[in-house]
């Protein structure tokens, strides 16, 4: 936790205030309540301003189901730019829907840019790093960073000029490869 987080003059001022609001009017439950809910709006308010969160809801975690070994802060960063101005654009009804399009299609292209070189950056690395004296470690190693197989077949065909689609021609051509 930061050293400064709720040692401004301003939040002690805040609190101290509210303290006071509490203890004149403590026989009325609504003027308490509201006095609570002043206070939770400015610690909410200095915790955003002080203290990092990370968001553990299910549509915080689709996103990033698999953690990948290259994420960094810089590249959480530019995400969340990246999110804000996506939900600027699609919530805007003025006429800068454009403006902000371009803004978000641009914060795009930054992170996307940034993630390939940051990937391709570790993938170097990993290279480089790999212990060649085990000989199954090493191969294990390779094996994850090289593509994917794919193993499904493909269901259209072309022959020719011709591309057969339908589940027994694709067959027959492929069983006579």
């Amino acid at each position: 936790m930061p050293d400064d987080f709720t040692a401004t003059p301003m939040w002690q001022a805040v609190i101290n205030e509210l303290v006071q609001r509490i203890e004149r009017f403590h026989d009325v439950q609504s003027n308490v309540d509201d006095a609570y809910g002043e206070f939770c709006n400015v610690l909410k308010r200095e915790m955003e301003k002080y203290l990092s969160y990370s968001c553990d809801s299910a549509g915080g975690r689709k996103r990033f189901r698999k953690a990948k070994p290259f994420r960094s802060e810089e590249l959480t960063v530019l995400w969340k730019d990246m999110n804000s101005k996506e939900m600027q654009w699609l919530s805007c009804k003025s006429h800068d829907k454009r403006q902000l399009e371009i803004l978000f299609r641009d914060a795009q292209k930054i992170f996307d840019k940034r993630l390939t070189q940051t990937e391709r950056r570790y993938r170097k690395e990993s290279i480089i790093n790999i212990d060649t004296d085990d000989r199954n470690k090493f191969w294990n190693h390779f094996r994850k960073l090289g593509p994917r197989n794919n193993d499904s077949v493909p269901l259209k065909v072309r022959v020719g000029d011709e591309l057969i689609s339908d589940l027994d021609g694709v067959i027959n051509n492929w069983s006579e490869w």
